[in-house]
């Protein structure tokens, strides 16, 4: 399926499909990780940019699903809803394991071939180091960027869901 250009794991209600569904959707469209992103955040688009442009070369090998989206549906993503997705990055994976923070990034740089840049993270002391640093920039990245924080951003959709419905 696809919504606002993305491509899309399949899924059936909010599950992602069975093993032996997933081996035949990866034969079919190369995805390795689906990646959860804020597609408001300036400096996460840069990234999600370059990580994008690289999945592309390879035949899509990442799933981009911006959690701002009007469409963003969690019922299609291992039910992380908004608020979730926004404390931390979010990555599924084609056997329906969600992977976190450095994992996640260590998962979708390694299907865009750039692995060894979180080689690194294979160290127990640096892998904690990374976690703790990450952990800051992600409950520090609204107010770096110039945002609002967190409650007014779910405030101001709130109010947006409801005036549409």
């Amino acid at each position: 399926m696809s919504i606002s250009g993305t491509r899309r794991f399949s899924t059936t209600g909010s599950e992602v499909k069975t093993k032996a569904e997933t081996t035949q959707m990866e034969g079919k469209n190369n995805v390795q990780i689906r990646l959860l992103y804020d597609g408001d955040c300036p400096l996460c688009e840069r990234e999600v940019d370059m990580l994008r442009r690289r999945s592309d070369e390879r035949g899509g090998t990442i799933d981009f699903v911006d959690i701002a989206s009007k469409t963003y549906s969690p019922a299609e993503n291992k039910d992380i809803d908004f608020e979730t997705a926004m404390t931390k990055i979010h990555g599924i994976l084609p056997n329906g394991s969600v992977v976190t923070d450095i994992e996640a990034f260590k998962k979708a740089y390694e299907a865009v071939g750039l692995g060894w840049v979180y080689a690194f993270t294979q160290v127990p002391p640096l892998r904690v180091v990374a976690e703790v640093l990450y952990n800051i920039w992600a409950r520090n990245r609204l107010r770096v960027t110039g945002r609002s924080d967190l409650d007014t951003i779910l405030s101001e959709k709130k109010v947006c869901s409801t005036k549409r419905t």
